[in-house]
């Protein structure tokens, strides 16, 4: 496929690292893809044979179809006003990226969307919050998580999570060894949950950016505590517990990995 250099779009480089892992030669749908600029992107560098962009509102909606219009992509482009997955038909296209909403809101997103993954082989995701939501979906859905990354940007650190459907009697072992507990230098084990939490590849490769992260997680997970230190209600005393286990573990693990 030839290169359109046509309005030529520039991609953060959240959208860039997302974009790098669209397969060369994919028919792939951006879900809320705002003013479509990761499709407009993969068609102008030739990646993509066929892309769907999907918006709910009516702004975003508008502002893409004027940016594919503009690039002169129509003919690869189709820029789609519609409610999640219900823009794509069942086999149309073998690649989804849902990228830059919370993880809550594309579980039900997913959920919704089930007769139109039929076809796809690749899910990229790129959640704001909740990225654990996907993990367990991805598990209860059979789908398998190929490979995890971490992005840095303007002060904010996003997670990209690739999944890709596998044969259901390779799934379960391949499973098992993802998410198999590790045992850390003091003897702590990063178990199953605590995985689902961090990410099974990132605790692995447990790079700066990583760490960065988890610190600031048990910053907010700390300002919770204080001010939940305010309330006497049983309820509030056990999510305090709760909080409180959970930093112990995070701790543990950036300090060993």
């Amino acid at each position: 496929m030839k290169e359109n250099y046509t309005s030529a779009v520039k991609l953060s480089l959240r959208l860039r690292m997302i974009a790098d892992q669209v397969p060369y030669g994919s028919r792939m749908a951006d879900i809320g893809s705002d003013h479509a600029l990761l499709p407009v992107y993969l068609a102008q560098k030739g990646v993509v044979e066929h892309a769907i962009a999907g918006e709910l509102n009516e702004g975003p909606f508008l502002a893409a179809s004027k940016q594919v219009h503009q690039a002169g992509l129509e003919h690869i482009i189709s820029v789609r006003h519609g409610d999640g997955l219900s823009v794509i038909r069942a086999n149309e296209v073998d690649t989804i990226v849902i990228a830059g909403m919370g993880g809550s809101t594309m579980v039900s997103i997913l959920e919704h969307g089930l007769l139109s993954l039929l076809g796809v082989d690749r899910l990229i995701v790129q959640p704001n919050v909740g990225e654990f939501l996907l993990r367990e979906w991805f598990i209860q859905h059979n789908w398998f998580l190929q490979s995890e990354y971490m992005v840095e940007e303007d002060g904010l650190i996003y997670e990209i999570l690739v999944a890709v459907p596998i044969d259901s009697g390779e799934l379960k072992h391949r499973q098992s060894v993802l998410y198999k507990p590790i045992v850390l230098q003091d003897g702590f084990h990063v178990d199953n949950d605590l995985l689902k939490l961090m990410g099974p590849y990132l605790v692995r490769e447990a790079g700066p950016t990583f760490k960065t992260k988890w610190l600031q997680e048990i910053g907010k997970r700390e300002w919770i505590i204080n001010n939940l230190s305010k309330s006497e209600q049983a309820e509030s005393l056990d999510r305090k517990k709760q909080l409180e286990s959970e930093i112990d573990s995070i701790q543990r693990t950036i300090d060993f990995v």
